[in-house]
């Protein structure tokens, strides 16, 4: 019986710009390694099966919701774009058809667009994902501001909701006898949520990041 002698030969390939460019900062993907064996039989080498191990790559997707879509003229009951989905609420409801519900603004002098709540306080915004998986998401960033430069300094509170039914919360401060946009960082909680709803008390917001 002739003996047969393995020779394997690893190479391992780098990860392309591109993949990069679109991998979470907090996943670290090692490089795929291919092993061929070869075995030897007689004077000839004959190639076996390839085995190649796969590089395990968390892609993570950013968002930022612009309100483009959003007309000026009308007051809608929900809004959505790019997979997520804001809506206007009266208590636990959905606004209906008689209330004043979301609204868009034109920034002055310029073309952004910010949404609101129409001219009711009471009504709360609700955002989620429009697709029917829900996926989770997480909430990294929005600007915010006053419409009206004299009104007051006001916290408002976002209440992020997770998938299990348990809520996290984190409250901004806007200042008052000010009306240019105002940023905000979501702390690290605001991550694998179903929804986040807030209160806007006559505020107005914009470029709302997000990723998931």
């Amino acid at each position: 019986m002739t003996p047969h002698l393995y020779i394997f030969f690893a190479c391992a390939f780098a990860a392309a710009g591109s993949d990069l460019a679109h991998a979470s900062p907090k996943q670290t993907c090692g490089s795929p390694l291919t092993a061929v064996a070869l075995a030897l039989d007689g004077s000839a080498l004959k190639a076996m099966p390839k085995r190649a191990e796969p590089c395990a790559e968390s892609r993570v997707r950013e968002t930022t919701l612009t309100f483009s879509g959003l007309d000026t003229a009308a007051s809608v009951q929900a809004y959505s774009e790019d997979g997520y989905r804001l809506t206007g609420r009266a208590g636990m409801k959905p606004c209906n058809a008689d209330v004043d519900c979301i609204r868009a603004m034109k920034e002055p002098g310029g073309a952004r667009i910010l949404a609101y709540a129409g001219n009711n306080i009471n009504l709360s915004l609700s955002l989620d994902t429009a697709s029917q998986d829900g996926k989770p998401f997480r909430l990294k960033s929005l600007k915010i501001r006053n419409p009206d430069n004299r009104a007051p300094t006001q916290s408002i509170m976002f209440v992020g909701k997770f998938a299990d039914g348990s809520t996290t919360a984190f409250a901004i401060t806007i200042r008052g006898n000010y009306a240019q946009d105002q940023l905000f960082m979501f702390p690290e909680n605001f991550q694998n949520l179903v929804s986040v709803s807030w209160v806007p008390k006559g505020t107005a917001v914009r470029e709302i990041h997000l990723t998931n």
